[in-house]
């Protein structure tokens, strides 16, 4: 399906594999143009906006705010089959990253979130997950499973 694989627990890292390659590349473009860390936005659709959320979960403090069309919340499947499933009926886990003890969230990326009501890929109910999520992290609220992410390269 040659798509981004936000669902791989390796890409839901900081520093590893898909997440920590589109890290780079926002701080290789702020570097070249000039650009003011404030004015730099994410955006994604589908699996994008899947991946643009893994991003804005892991390096909020690269991104200005991040907008998300069709796309799934954090930790929703961890292999193609319940990427599938998460995909098709909107019931993924919301599996937020665990904090270190001594490492307190800095920030929570501002999101918005669209979706269609028609969609036949993604069901609807994957922006209500966003949506419970971004809010989850705002509140630091224990409402949401917590899963430890490892590093696999």
């Amino acid at each position: 399906m040659r798509c981004w694989n936000w669902f791989i627990q390796s890409n839901r890292a900081r520093d590893t594999r898909e997440t920590a390659a589109l890290a780079h590349l926002t701080n290789e473009l702020i570097d070249r143009f000039n650009v003011g860390r404030a004015r730099v936005y994410l955006a994604g659709l589908s699996a994008g906006g899947a991946m643009a959320i893994n991003l804005a979960v892991t390096y909020p403090d690269l991104y200005a705010a991040a907008a998300i069309h069709s796309g799934l919340a954090f930790g929703g499947a961890n292999e193609h089959l319940s990427a599938l499933c998460a995909m098709n009926d909107g019931r993924g886990t919301i599996c937020l990253p665990k904090l270190e003890a001594d490492v307190a969230r800095t920030r929570t990326l501002p999101l918005i979130v669209f979706h269609g009501d028609a969609d036949d890929t993604l069901h609807p109910l994957n922006s209500e997950q966003i949506t419970k999520m971004s809010l989850s992290l705002n509140s630091q609220s224990t409402d949401t499973q917590v899963c430890t992410t490892t590093r696999t390269e």
